[in-house]
C-alpha cells in the first residue's frame, strides 16, 4: 500500500505538477523543476508535509515552513571608571572600548561614582583607591550595601599587600596595579564575566 502511494505521488509530481524554481517556491528542494529524488526530502520534512492541504478541486499548495532564525543576542558590558587622574581614565576608556565594552560614565571621586552607578547601572566599576571626597574603600563599602552584584575592580599604584587584602575582604572582584597593561585589564574583566557579569 505504501509503495502504491509513493508511486502515485511520484507520477503526480513527474506528470502533473508544474515546474517550480527557487524564486517561485522559496524554501523547497525543487530547483528547475521537481526531481524524483527530491520527493523524499522536503527540507528535512516528510512527504506528507509537502502535500498537506491538497484535496479535491484545490490547487497544489505546498506548506511554507517558517523557521525562526535563532540569533544570539550578545549583551554589551557596561562599565564606569572612577579615577581622579584624567590620563588613567583616558587610557582605560580607550582600552575598554577596543574590547567592545561600553564606558557609560567617568568620574573623579567616590561620591560621584556612587551617583553614576545608581543612574547607569553598569556591570563593572573600575575604582581607584586614592581619591578626594570619598576614597575607593569607602566607595566599595557603600557599593556593596546598595549594589551587591556589581563587579568592582580596584585600580591603584598603591598595591601594598595590605591594600590588596583589604580590597578582597571588602568584596572587590579584582585588583589592577598602575601602570596597568592591556593584558591585566582584559584578564580582570574576563574573571568578572566568568562569574556572571
Amino acid at each position: 500500500m505504501a509503495m502504491l502511494l509513493f508511486r502515485t505521488a511520484s507520477w503526480f509530481v513527474r506528470e502533473r505538477m508544474p515546474a517550480y524554481n527557487a524564486a517561485t517556491l522559496p524554501g523547497t528542494a525543487f530547483v528547475n523543476g521537481p526531481q524524483k529524488t527530491d520527493l523524499m526530502r522536503f527540507q528535512g520534512f516528510r512527504i506528507d508535509s509537502a502535500f498537506h492541504g491538497f484535496g479535491r478541486n484545490q490547487p497544489f499548495k505546498p506548506d511554507v515552513v517558517h523557521r525562526k532564525k535563532h540569533s544570539m543576542k550578545i549583551r554589551t558590558i557596561k562599565a564606569v571608571i572612577a579615577d581622579d587622574d584624567p590620563v588613567t581614565r583616558f587610557l582605560l576608556r580607550t582600552l575598554l572600548r577596543q574590547q567592545a565594552i561600553d564606558v557609560v560614565g567617568e568620574v573623579g571621586n567616590g561620591k560621584a561614582a556612587l551617583h553614576k552607578c545608581a543612574t547607569e547601572i553598569p556591570d563593572i566599576l573600575f575604582l581607584d583607591i586614592n581619591m578626594q571626597e570619598m576614597d575607593g574603600f569607602e566607595t566599595l563599602h557603600s557599593i556593596r550595601q546598595t549594589m551587591p552584584n556589581l563587579a568592582v575592580i580596584m585600580i591603584s599604584s598603591d598595591s601594598t599587600a595590605g591594600n590588596v587584602q583589604k580590597a578582597h575582604a571588602q568584596g572587590a572582584d579584582g585588583f589592577i596595579v598602575k601602570p596597568f597593561s592591556p593584558a591585566s585589564v582584559i584578564e580582570a574583566v574576563g574573571r568578572c564575566t566568568r562569574k556572571g557579569v
